[in-house]
């Protein structure tokens, strides 16, 4: 049993925050509150449920919006359909007129990536993003060659 991502980013603890409102307190789990609930589901899985809390307080009527209940009850199955991926990616290019997309962090960081053009800190139009692109080709092609001879 584990916690499904890292508490490296998580404050510490809960009891820290002591001025926080009371309701929302209940609601909050810090990283040693969310290692706690961890312990707790582990020991239920092995000696039954017996021993986990009962379910939160309701929310607040202060916490609620009527509207937004009232825009979700609105939607129809019409409304969730998403067009097709290629109509979606260039609206929201055309919006955000964001660089193109890497794949940089997915890879080895080896010394010849690290030191390629268009690594992180320069303006999108002074990237190198040929010279990353031959990088990455180099890289991969030596990782299937590595892999071909282990195989």
């Amino acid at each position: 049993m584990s916690t499904s991502c890292s508490l490296l980013h998580v404050p510490v603890d809960l009891a820290a925050e002591p001025d926080l409102d009371q309701d929302l307190r209940v609601r909050l789990a810090f990283a040693q509150q969310k290692v706690h609930e961890v312990v707790a589901l582990g020991r239920a899985l092995r000696d039954g449920v017996g021993g986990l809390p009962t379910a939160l307080p309701a929310i607040p009527a202060a916490w609620r919006k009527d509207g937004v209940r009232a825009r979700l009850d609105a939607l129809r199955p019409e409304h969730l359909r998403r067009g097709p991926y290629a109509q979606r990616a260039a609206i929201q290019q055309a919006r955000l007129n964001r660089p193109p997309p890497t794949t940089t962090g997915s890879f080895p960081q080896t010394t010849e990536l690290r030191q390629a053009p268009g690594q992180p800190g320069l303006r999108p139009e002074d990237r190198g993003y040929p010279e990353v692109e031959q990088a990455l080709t180099r890289l991969v092609a030596g990782a299937a060659e590595i892999r071909s001879t282990l195989t």
